[in-house]
């Protein structure tokens, strides 16, 4: 098959949605598709080669996006791109799209494949649904055009049961939305990696315990909190110490609390790492905390679980579907069990309890153990991309045989 799939930032850089959309295009191009990763070229700053093939994987970037004020336009981009496909296309027809989010990837994919006669697919990862604009008269705008794409996708995969629920409430047709949990590679995250030289290099102590957080430091992934948590923790076990992996716009004020409340000792901020560090950083860590206001099926959860790390998270969103609670994990009860965009604040009795499990875990080496090795079992069981491909190939096939 010759599969265009359609995102925003490609790689090197690398987020959940951008872990994603590499690893269904390298596993596609493994079994011998002819595999097309189409995005932007300069994303915040960072500007990527036009063209490049990395692993089998045809690697197409475009300019276009419109900056006013604080918010990009990527629908311009969306219209380059959509004019690309075209031309690829033109050489030897695509057999399918599949876009990285209804919005604004779709947007291409829906351009695009109305033009060549191609069907479509969408994957919800859920901030384009469940995040909008303040500007009434764009908000309009997107959300019609979220309709119709949703509407007129001949399949979407949604990552949760909770994003198959909003994609069908923003206009996908029910008998067309599927649940596709997120996957992840056992080739790279797997137990027994050593990660002692890294916790020496870090500055930790042996009977240090490390909380890994590896999220961007954005409200929605409530990574603000640890602070508050970190507090608690320190009170009653100085030996547990935070490793705060991702970059953001909270890294400035999170790092004065942690000196206003003089535990700069309990934490080490380390921006973002390399996507090929990141096993590494797991592997340095002895829990993995994620008390996220608003989340999918994690793919750095489903990472930490599979190399054997307990991980204590919030029960909101797709994380209750892969964290079985006092098995492979604890799931803390939020405010809310929906996803949320916006901090809505946590109380104290709700902190206390996040600490309170990091304090309990830290102590019980035996149950971290056991936690760990059965959310290995669990992943290697449940979430592999071996397994995940398989499933997109069947999918991809069932709609060309229809749309033929």
């Amino acid at each position: 098959m010759k599969i265009g799939l359609i995102g925003l930032a490609l790689p090197p850089i690398m987020g959940g949605v951008e872990t994603y959309n590499w690893e269904l295009a390298r596993h596609l191009a493994r079994l011998g598709n002819e595999v097309h990763l189409l995005g932007v070229k300069n994303y915040k700053g960072i500007i990527n080669p036009a063209y490049e093939v990395i692993e089998d994987v045809h690697i197409h970037r475009v300019s276009g996006s419109i900056s006013i004020k604080h918010y990009n336009f990527w629908e311009f981009s969306q219209y380059r791109l959509s004019k690309k496909i075209r031309k690829i296309n033109r050489k030897s027809p695509f057999d399918i799209l599949h876009a990285q989010a209804v919005f604004p990837p779709g947007l291409a994919a829906f351009l695009a494949a109305s033009n060549i006669g191609v069907p479509y697919v969408i994957t919800s990862h859920g901030i384009e649904i469940m995040l909008w604009s303040r500007n009434l008269l764009y908000l309009k705008w997107r959300k019609y055009f979220i309709r119709k794409i949703f509407n007129q996708a001949s399949a979407v995969i949604a990552v949760s049961d909770e994003l198959k629920n909003l994609s069908i409430e923003n206009g996908a047709a029910p008998e067309r939305v599927i649940t596709y949990s997120n996957a992840t590679d056992l080739e790279r995250f797997k137990p027994g990696i050593n990660g002692e030289q890294l916790r020496q290099r870090l500055g930790f102590k042996a009977n240090d315990v490390v909380a890994l957080s590896l999220r961007r430091l954005v409200p929605k992934n409530g990574v603000q909190y640890l602070v508050d948590i970190a507090k608690i923790v320190h009170s009653q076990n100085k030996q547990i110490k935070f490793l705060i992996c991702g970059d953001g716009p909270l890294l400035k004020s999170m790092s004065e609390r942690v000196s206003a409340f003089g535990l700069n000792d309990q934490f080490r901020f380390m921006k973002t790492i390399q996507n090929s560090e990141v096993p590494k950083y797991i592997a340095a860590a002895n829990v993995a905390v994620f008390p996220s206001l608003a989340e999918a099926t994690s793919i750095a959860c489903l990472e930490c679980m599979a190399m054997g790390k307990p991980v204590i998270t919030s029960n909101v969103g797709g994380l209750p579907e892969i964290v079985e609670h006092q098995k492979s994990g604890v799931l803390v009860d939020f405010i809310k069990t929906n996803s949320s965009f916006v901090d809505y604040g946590l109380p104290t009795i709700v902190i206390e309890e996040f600490a309170q499990h990091l304090v309990a875990l830290a102590t019980d080496n035996e149950r971290c153990r056991i936690m760990g090795e059965y959310g290995a079992h669990y992943v290697r069981k449940n979430h592999t991309w071996d397994r995940y491909v398989y499933r997109v190939i069947e999918l991809y096939q069932d709609k060309i045989q229809q749309s033929g």
